[in-house]
């Protein structure tokens, strides 16, 4: 049988060589750590994303045996070695903490346990209970809300709108006493209902409605002009532009055909440690030049947002913000000579007029605009970027979710690994173009 090696896969790059030690250790929150001493060479020449996720297997042969998963918890370079620790997913769910939770009759342990695994962030391709087979039914999803008063049922949408009723008691003997009051205790609420055949599924799709009912809900209160489409009269009041109707962090699921419900806070408190500054010694090695260009400040803005927002479309939108910001300004070699495109001016515009003419002309201007990538490509070549082929595939597919949600052709959703490893993609991208922006004031102050 051939001898087995130790390989770890961190996100798309794979390391075989350069592990001088490891060690396996467990806490008693059931968190598996793996120490690893690397050459600090070899862990250069493979130059890994460290918020990727990480595999450590055994290879014999073509077999190969899962040791471990996680993520890299901490990297600690010591002159030729680099010591790398690895935590478990365990660690994931314990940076995540639900504010409060209540589970009436109905919920199993293992459609709590799987929804819970879901609110936490896990994919529902990486959860496998085979025997979680629930069934499709319409549930109630509700939610408390501040601003606003009303007076009686009022349907946005898909949405009702309510006062205080049965809608107002759905919480009754559910959770925690502050859970209950927090829901209980609005003077309005508002409910949609959810063909789903889990709760959590239910939650997600019941949350998107009732935010997309407020939104269209404050952008009707705040349109100001005098009379709307077809004629009608406008009546506005100036009151109605500074409300803001918002709901509050709370909502009640309940199946009713099964009678399952939950009762929970949907924004998770995630762990914010605080950043000790003194730790990361390296900051000086690329400094904040003070006259960076407009250009590269909201590219870095438009990435921290991305690396904030907690809404996966959102957070691409902001994502592909910082890199047409980042790709401004930079110029492609030419594909057309003015001569061939004189050539093709006259042939494509032979016979039109008018808005034709003017169109045609317009778009054949335009034929030596590099596209996007082409600029995305040259402008990491200048900034010395490492990057993979496969990397500028991920952005793409991301711009193609972007480009699909704002031409209204369909609204996908990325994954949390290739949002997670796009973001660390553009970081990287932003790093080197101002550490590029640096070297000259560097060179400057050494003479």
């Amino acid at each position: 049988m051939p001898d087995r090696r130790l390989h770890i896969r961190i996100g798309e790059t794979e390391i075989a060589e350069g592990i001088l030690s490891l060690r396996f250790q467990e806490a008693a929150d059931n968190v598996v750590s793996v120490d690893i001493v690397f050459s600090s060479d070899a862990l250069a020449d493979s130059n890994p994303d460290y918020q990727a996720e990480v595999r450590l297997f055994a290879a014999a042969g073509s077999e190969r045996e899962t040791l471990f998963t996680g993520m890299v918890d901490a990297v600690t370079p010591r002159g030729g070695e680099t010591e790398v620790r690895l935590v478990s997913g365990q660690q994931m769910l314990n940076e995540t903490q639900t504010e409060g939770l209540g589970i009436g009759a109905g919920i199993g342990v293992l459609e709590t346990v799987w929804s819970l695994l879901r609110t936490w962030g896990v994919e529902a391709d990486q959860i496998s209970f085979p025997e979680f087979r629930p069934p499709l039914e319409v549930f109630e999803v509700a939610t408390a809300l501040d601003g606003i008063e009303v007076s009686e049922p009022t349907s946005i949408g898909e949405v009702r709108l309510l006062p205080s009723g049965t809608v107002s008691r759905l919480a009754n003997d559910l959770g925690p006493d502050y859970l209950r009051e927090r829901y209980s205790g609005a003077s309005a609420w508002a409910l949609s209902l959810q063909t789903a055949r889990t709760i959590f599924d239910a939650e997600s799709q019941g949350l998107k409605a009732i935010d997309l009912a407020l939104a269209w809900l404050t952008a009707r209160a705040q349109f100001s002009g005098a009379a709307m489409p077809g004629g009608h009269p406008r009546r506005f009041q100036r009151a109605w532009t500074l409300s803001r109707v918002s709901r509050r962090d709370v909502i009640v699921v309940r199946g009713t055909a099964t009678g399952r419900r939950w009762l929970r806070s949907p924004i998770d408190i995630p762990d914010r440690p605080t950043f000790a500054l003194n730790q990361s010694e390296d900051l000086e090695v690329v400094p904040l030049p003070p006259n960076l260009p407009i250009q590269i400040r909201e590219a870095l803005s438009a990435w921290r947002r991305a690396a904030e927002e907690t809404d996966s479309l959102a957070a691409v939108m902001a994502l592909w913000e910082a890199v047409e910001f980042y790709t401004s300004g930079v110029e492609a070699p030419k594909m057309f000579q003015k001569a061939t495109l004189k050539s093709i001016r006259r042939q494509a515009t032979a016979g039109l007029e008018g808005e034709q003419l003017r169109r045609v002309k317009d778009m054949v201007s335009r034929l030596n605009e590099p596209p996007l990538m082409v600029r995305l490509r040259v402008a990491l070549d200048e900034d010395q970027v490492p990057y993979e082929d496969a990397e500028l595939s991920l952005l793409q597919r991301l711009r193609g979710v972007r480009n699909d949600l704002v031409h209204g052709r369909s609204r996908e959703t990325p994954s949390a690994a290739d949002l997670r490893y796009a973001k660390a993609i553009v970081n990287c991208m932003l790093v080197y173009r101002v550490s590029r922006l640096t070297r000259p004031t560097l060179g400057a102050t050494e003479i």
